[in-house]
């Protein structure tokens, strides 16, 4: 599917309603042209994407540094590498156990522990589930107080709109 979505992006722009397929196509080449005609939306979008694979890299290295595996920054992004990946290529809901399997062979093939990769894989899930635990309901709550008060403003500007009877 990736291969043919970045192959659409030389495909000329399809503009079809008969078929089903066509239509999808057609939707698929207009969007990647969408894209390319906006270079600050992929500017921002790479940025994200870098930005979340420079803290996966810290938060690996922390986790390592914390079990007293000292491993060098061609160590960390070797492994982390595959490791950010394995988080995108889910083949279990979450990657679990696939991430830490990638990982630790990726530890391995580098010379590396694999028990300290692994172990350091499972120190930085660990963190990060406690990281969401804390603050899921901080979100949840801010979430439904934006929500309520959202709807009250609806609710009065409602009533203003309406006319209301005078009576004499």
């Amino acid at each position: 599917a990736a291969v043919a979505s970045v192959g659409s992006m030389f495909l000329p722009r399809i503009r079809s309603d008969r078929n089903w397929l066509l239509r999808k196509l057609s939707a698929v080449t207009g969007a990647w042209r969408e894209l390319r005609n906006e270079p600050i939306f992929l500017l921002r979008t790479l940025g994200l994407a870098v930005g979340q694979f420079v803290a996966f890299a810290f938060a690996f290295w922390g986790a390592s540094l914390a079990l007293g595996s000292e491993l060098g920054p061609i160590e960390i992004l070797a492994v982390a590498s595959p490791g950010c990946l394995a988080t995108f290529v889910s083949i279990t809901p979450g990657s679990l156990c696939f991430y830490e399997a990638v990982i630790a062979f990726a530890g391995a093939s580098l010379g590396v522990s694999p028990v300290g990769c692994l172990a350091a894989a499972l120190l930085t899930r660990a963190v990060l589930a406690a990281f969401l635990v804390v603050l899921t309901p901080i979100g949840l709550k801010r979430l439904a107080r934006n929500t309520a008060e959202s709807n009250e403003s609806e609710a009065v500007s409602e009533m203003a709109e309406e006319e209301i009877p005078v009576t004499e």
